[in-house]
């Protein structure tokens, strides 16, 4: 998808749920607070046997919702998250290589979470990322021609997400989901990475993520 239309898409919900929280009677503040396994779909990272290419990660921010239905509410997150992939040593196959990208996001996710049964709701949902910090070791330089320039990546991020919530306690709800980037998130994957076998449309996040919110009554 094209960055303009995820800009749109983004704006238009913006749009309508920025009003719909002005007019409301009553914020409800919340906190979030978990984890995320993720990895950059599409990174050309070769065969390693015996790895899970992925890499944990946390996440933590604040939350406000407003009711907008008996069974529908919107909630806008602000919150920390963090991004990336790694490869490990591994012993067991004579592998002693590892490296690590780390990437800081500050995102703003806007969500609909709507009651579907008793305890059980979902939350699909937009989220704007900026990207404001970057680690990345490789001290055997794996990944030096497919990463040569860090700065690539790019600032913006545009992804869709869809969790499914239980509510533990009506203060308390456990979540499960994922999100994925609808945008390439490094400006050159194109031009540098040339696939066989299809056509490579870039580097993008994916994430599965994890959690507790606090919906403070």
């Amino acid at each position: 998808m094209p960055a303009s239309s995820c800009h749109k898409a983004l704006f238009i919900i913006l749009l309508f749920f920025v009003p719909e929280m002005l007019s409301a009677q009553q914020f409800k503040p919340g906190f979030i607070i978990g984890g995320n396994i993720c990895e950059i779909e599409g990174l050309p990272t070769g065969s390693y046997f015996g790895h899970h290419l992925t890499k944990f990660g946390f996440l933590v921010g604040a939350s406000v919702r407003t009711e907008v239905h008996k069974k529908i509410n919107m909630e806008l997150q602000l919150r920390y998250i963090q991004l990336g992939m790694r490869k490990p040593m591994n012993p067991h196959w004579n592998d002693y290589t590892s490296w690590n990208l780390t990437l800081d996001y500050l995102q703003i996710p806007v969500f609909a979470n709507i009651m579907v049964y008793e305890d059980f709701s979902i939350s699909p949902g937009l989220s704007y990322g900026r990207l404001f910090g970057l680690r990345y070791k490789d001290p055997f330089l794996i990944m030096a021609e497919t990463l040569r320039d860090i700065r690539s990546f790019k600032k913006n991020d545009v992804s869709a997400l869809l969790y499914v919530n239980y509510s533990i306690t009506p203060v308390v709800l456990a979540f499960v989901g994922a999100s994925h980037s609808l945008m390439p998130i490094n400006t050159d994957a194109e031009e540098r990475i040339l696939s066989p076998f299809r056509f490579n449309r870039g580097f993008y996040n994916l994430s599965f993520q994890f959690g507790v919110r606090l919906h403070l009554m």
